[in-house]
């Protein structure tokens, strides 16, 4: 299923409850996508979906050297060589786990690369007889990715994405896939038309005090 798909059918759901007023497609997708999210992120945090594959896609991502003082990150700056990716990941679902990636290789998959946090990384440095220089990544909030104690420079990253990417010139935005588990499909639709509904009978205020408590 694609984007346009998708608000298609949150459109005839509401449509259905004769909603007669239009909803931009920008805000029923923003509002699909939100939902999906936290759908998604609640069954990561159950572990449910890891083995899901279809969800997956393979990203090829590109990382330079940076040194350990501009790295940002104050566990980083006893390892030995920091890659960081040129750009971040877009749409990532973050849950108690961390981002919503399954694995990071290099690009014939002959090596998988350790995925770590930080608290992991600190507790395992203060064990007896820790390789310091084992090779480790890391995704930060932002969405970059961090491949520590190694000099390689593109990775094949498996990413479960939930969004558009506004970068993608050969396919427009309605045009791109819209991935959610199948068993969470009627759930995550049924709940983005109900805060549809919500968000319509609720009247806006067009002079707010930005500054009441």
């Amino acid at each position: 299923m694609n984007v346009g798909e998708s608000v298609s059918m949150v459109n005839n759901l509401l449509n259905m409850k004769n909603q007669d007023d239009r909803i931009s497609s920008r805000q029923v997708f923003a509002v699909l996508r939100s939902v999906a999210t936290t759908f998604i992120s609640r069954k990561l945090n159950e572990l449910k979906l890891h083995r899901d594959f279809n969800l997956y896609k393979t990203q090829k991502v590109e990382l330079e050297e940076i040194d350990a003082v501009s790295c940002g990150v104050m566990e980083f700056k006893t390892c030995n060589t920091i890659m960081k990716s040129k750009k971040p990941l877009k749409n990532l679902v973050f849950y108690n786990g961390g981002a919503s990636v399954k694995n990071v290789s290099n690009l014939d998959r002959t090596i998988s690369i350790e995925k770590t946090d930080l608290k992991q990384l600190m507790r395992n440095k203060k064990r007896f007889g820790y390789d310091n220089t084992k090779p480790f990544y890391y995704i930060d909030g932002e969405g970059f990715v961090y491949v520590v104690n190694s000099n390689i420079e593109c990775v094949l990253v498996d990413v479960l994405s939930v969004g558009i990417d506004e970068e993608d010139c050969l396919n427009p935005a309605l045009e791109q896939g819209f991935y959610v588990p199948s068993k969470l499909e009627n759930d995550i639709f049924q709940t983005a038309v109900q805060e549809l509904l919500l968000a319509k009978k609720i009247p806006t205020d067009d002079n707010p005090n930005l500054s009441a408590r």
